[in-house]
Formats: C-alpha cells, structure tokens, sequence
C-alpha cells in the first residue's frame, strides 16, 4: 500500500513560511473571502510577517497562542472579536520553517470541540509531511 505525502509550498514574500497543498483555498472557504487584499487576508498576512521575522518570540504576541495536548507541538493564530473568528494551526519544524497546516472557524468556545477536530487534522498533516 502506497502512503501520500501532503506537500509543503513556500509563500511567496517570506523567508520561513510554508503552506500545505490547499491551504489558500481552505483559508477562502473558512472566511468566505475570494479578494486576496480583503480583510482576513490582510490579517493573516500581517501575522505571518509577524511569525516570519520573530519565530518563536511571535508568541509574545495575544494572537498567538500554543495549543495545549498537540502531539507534536502546534500554535494557532487567532483572530479574536472578528465575525469569523478564524484561526490557522502552525507548527515551526526543525530548521525554524513555519507550516502552515490548517485553518477553521472557532464556533464553539465553551466545548472546544472545533479545536480538537482541528488538532487532529494538523496533526495528521504534520505527521504526513515529516514521516
């Protein structure tokens, strides 16, 4: 049986950042946004010149956060008080890339069951990409 490996692509105008294979349009589908200079778009790109600059010390930052019980380790961007209430699940690999692994709309803050679906499929991808 033949396993798939996900792929990584790097995005343009950073150093460090890399996206899984369908990232942009997951990213569309979550805020249900085509323009790439519309207000989500704007937002994740700002974070991610953020995450491109400072890696590890982007996490100083409120809209950045670990994400607790994620095997291996992984971080979300999240863009609170905003109608969608985005996030994008990242995590930074060996050589301080940054994979971009997942993006979902937090709807359930008292069960944190969007959450934990969403760890599971980063994780899945990480785990895919690095095996």
């Amino acid at each position: 049986m033949c396993s798939l490996t996900l792929q990584v692509l790097k995005l343009n105008g950073f150093n460090r950042i890399y996206a899984v294979e369908g990232f942009a349009e997951e990213f569309e589908k979550v805020v249900s946004e085509k323009k790439t200079d519309g207000r989500y778009h704007n937002w994740l790109r700002r974070k991610l010149y953020v995450l491109d600059d400072s890696g590890y010390v982007a996490l100083s930052d409120r809209d950045f956060e670990p994400l607790e019980n994620s095997d291996p380790k992984m971080y979300a961007i999240r863009y609170p008080k905003s109608p969608k209430n985005p996030r994008v699940i990242y995590a930074y690999v060996d050589n301080g890339e940054v994979y971009l692994l997942h993006t979902f709309k937090e709807t359930s803050k008292k069960t944190g069951s969007d959450y934990r679906s969403a760890i599971k499929i980063a994780e899945n991808r990480l785990k895919s990409i690095i095996e």
